[in-house]
């Protein structure tokens, strides 16, 4: 063979070689996958109103999905939206609860359902109407697997598989959910070469049982009441996170698989106000909003009676005598109920406002707007007209003025004793 036929061929094998290698890289699986993890929003479509930080928001979300796409083209970013997710109570929950259960479904997110959704029954598949994750309960799906590894369409090259698995346990109110760690055991036993990341309603208890089991656990998120972490922890070799503030924090769990072994970087952070929001989100929720503000404003309306007995005279109006015990109260959990609804966009939602105000639907609040506002002083010792001096105002004494709102949903580590200390304005004066 002359040479130059032996350049030749050399640079044909070299072609066919390169060309080789460049066709098993193109048939190479994905490596890498992000999960976007939000949760707890109880229907909160908007930024909350604090006065520091406004965190949240659907259209904010939008955002962060869409940077983390950007950060790596060739990644896949699977959102996640867990328990509780739909507002139970007030006049224009249906309105809010379809219009989150539509951006769900339009962001393509997995959604897992929770004890408080379920006790929604058929409402959960009027307001989402895509399919719920939760293991152990019939009707929902356990988990979605995702294989990362390997090589497309051919048999060779080391293939991971990662479940997202979704568990809750029963919370102080819900319905009845199969244990949690038996639930997981179970899915364990049934693919055991597996690698999870657990997302649910789950305590802390349970996430420490969970931790022990022999599984490969990278992860677990939760939503457990108002519960969070500033930043993931580790237990053992699995990192956790609480996102228990109404859609305000997000998770986002950058996973990798390379050469036959798992990596994972999280991450917790506000959802901050520093972030533009996507537009036509943006004014699918002001649309949204507007159309709940009206029927909250009508049904509040409608809230406006005379009082049946004495007249209420106002918290401002206590202070008049009552300066130092006055002052107090202001400072109090109690003299800024209301704000605690503005926060959260619901001071007109006329379910909420019986235990943020004074004397709603008794002849109290609306009227005299500002002087009722809060649990007032009157919320306890009755309306003032007539005091003084005609009526002594002694407060109800009993536990059950107390667990009219602070009820097992709303105030679930309630303990009378305790709480009285952080009302305390007549033995401290």
């Amino acid at each position: 063979m002359s040479q130059k036929m032996k350049i030749l061929a050399f640079s044909a094998a070299v072609i066919l070689l390169l060309a080789l290698l460049l066709g098993l890289q193109a048939l190479r699986g994905e490596n890498e996958l992000a999960v976007f993890v939000t949760g707890g929003a109880e229907g909160y479509l908007l930024p909350c109103g604090c006065r520091t930080s406004p965190a949240g928001g659907l259209s904010r979300r939008v955002t962060l999905i869409d940077d983390a796409r950007r950060e790596n083209p060739g990644r896949r970013v699977v959102p996640v939206e867990l328990s509780p997710l739909f507002m139970d109570r007030g006049p224009a929950k249906d309105v809010i609860n379809t219009a989150f259960g539509d951006f769900l479904k339009s962001e393509n997110y997995l959604v897992s359902a929770g004890p408080r959704d379920l006790e929604l029954g058929n409402k959960l598949k009027e307001y989402y109407k895509g399919e719920y994750h939760l293991a152990g309960m019939a009707g929902y799906r356990d988990d979605v697997v995702v294989e990362l590894g390997g090589y497309r369409y051919l048999p060779f090259g080391k293939k991971g598989k990662l479940r997202l698995l979704f568990i809750s346990e029963t919370a102080l109110l819900g319905k009845k959910l199969d244990d949690p760690l038996e639930v997981f055991r179970k899915k364990v036993r049934e693919a055991p070469q597996d690698t999870y990341i657990v997302l649910g309603n789950l305590s802390t208890m349970k996430i420490q049982e969970m931790v022990k089991e022999k599984a490969d656990l990278l992860a677990i998120v939760s939503v457990w009441g108002h519960m969070v972490t500033t930043l993931p922890q580790k237990a053992d070799d699995t990192w956790v996170v609480f996102l228990g503030d109404r859609g305000r924090r997000y998770a986002l769990l950058e996973i990798g698989y390379f050469d036959g072994r798992w990596e994972i970087w999280p991450k917790c952070e506000y959802i901050h106000r520093s972030l533009e929001g996507d537009a036509k989100v943006e004014e699918r929720v002001r649309e949204t909003m507007k159309k709940a503000e009206e029927i909250n404003l009508s049904e509040l309306e409608k809230s406006v009676v005379k009082p049946a007995g004495p007249s209420f005279n106002g918290s401002d109006h206590c202070g008049g005598c009552h300066a130092k015990e006055y002052d107090i109260w202001k400072k109090t959990g109690h003299g800024s109920a209301l704000a605690t609804l503005e926060i959260d966009h619901q001071q007109n939602n006329t379910e909420c406002l019986p235990c943020h105000v004074t004397g709603f639907r008794g002849g109290g609040y609306p009227a005299m707007k500002e002087s009722l506002s809060g649990v007032g002083c009157e919320s306890c010792h009755g309306p003032g007209e007539g005091h003084p001096p005609e009526r002594h105002a002694p407060a109800e004494e009993a536990a059950g003025a107390c667990l009219k709102c602070h009820t097992k949903r709303d105030s679930p580590n309630f303990d009378r004793e305790m709480y009285m200390k952080m009302i305390d304005h007549w033995s401290r004066n």
